[in-house]
């Protein structure tokens, strides 16, 4: 959630609204920033930064509902406030992330990539601001994901290795975002069929997530992402006890930090069944896959399931 910098008479509101999204409470957010933008639109003018910022806020939050055509309206205008008040400024760089990232989930490849760019334009005026380089390296992700998807593998691996360089340029080999970095070039590797890359990029991986652990800055979502990763590739090659042990610990993993009940251990339980069918062990492939219908029954009475 947006934050703005001058005084706002729904300052109370907002603050409420940004502890219900921290929350993951998206309904009471929405509610309260729409009261927020009610107080706004009655106190300030009507193209105030302020009212911006919130516009943008109700926005990412109809976002995280997928609630998309609401979410592009809000953001388009928060757009008109900064161009006309603003004009090429950092927050208007964010509102055309948001817009991007909105088309993107429309699957509308280019609209995102007109966005993106606009963003990136005005960001790269602003790499003297301290961090700022970072929300650059970000745009270079976001464009590449969307030239993935249009089969712009060539394109999307270049940009994504150059993010990387820079990321260990910034943090060293040993950060959180560098893993990430090596996942989306993996997946990229994945799909131009490098599989011999991919593996030796995710055992490097797999290297800095242990390290991490070690140093207590780590995130085990990154590592359970990198072990599915390692999984497909050994799975494409034939190597299913690899991919099996891969999975199990996952499993190993989610067991131990969230118990049996909770998606990661659906989605590892159905990566082993997907390895027996291939192996035409379809009484254990039923048998993983009983047990990943239980635990998604149990999910929904606790209404926890997320139906993809």
């Amino acid at each position: 959630i947006n934050e703005g910098g001058s005084f706002d008479p729904a300052e109370e509101f907002l603050s409420k609204a940004k502890a219900f999204y921290g929350k993951g409470d998206l309904k009471n957010a929405k509610e309260t920033l729409q009261t927020a933008l009610k107080i706004q639109t009655k106190e300030l003018d009507k193209d105030n930064p302020a009212i911006a910022d919130t516009l943008d806020s109700i926005g990412i939050v109809l976002f995280d509902e997928r609630n998309y055509i609401e979410a592009l309206e809000k953001h388009n205008r928060a757009l008109a406030i900064r161009l006309e008040k603003m004009g090429r400024h950092s927050d208007t760089a964010q509102t055309y992330m948001s817009i991007g990232s909105v088309f993107e989930e429309q699957y509308k490849d280019e609209r995102a990539e007109e966005m993106y760019r606009k963003a990136l334009d005005i960001k790269l005026e602003y790499l003297p601001i301290i961090n700022n380089e970072i929300e650059v390296t970000d745009l270079y992700q976001y464009l590449a994901s969307t030239w993935k998807r249009q089969g712009r593998l060539s394109e999307a691996t270049k940009v994504q290795k150059l993010v990387l360089a820079r990321l260990l340029q910034l943090h060293g080999e040993d950060h959180f975002d560098v893993v990430v970095s090596y996942n989306c070039i993996v997946g990229l590797l994945i799909e131009q069929n490098r599989l011999g890359d991919a593996i030796q990029m995710l055992d490097k991986t797999i290297e800095i997530c242990n390290r991490l652990e070690r140093q207590g800055d780590f995130n085990v979502g990154h590592l359970t992402i990198t072990l599915n990763n390692k999984a497909k590739v050994r799975q494409i090659q034939g190597d299913f006890e690899a991919a099996f042990d891969a999975f199990t610990r996952i499993l190993k993993i989610e067991i131990q930090l969230h118990g049996e009940v909770n998606s990661g251990v659906v989605i590892a339980y159905n990566g082993i069944a997907e390895l027996f069918l291939e192996q035409n062990m379809l009484g254990d492939a039923l048998h993983m896959l009983d047990k990943s219908i239980e635990i998604c029954n149990r999910l929904q009475r606790q209404g926890n399931l997320d139906m993809d």
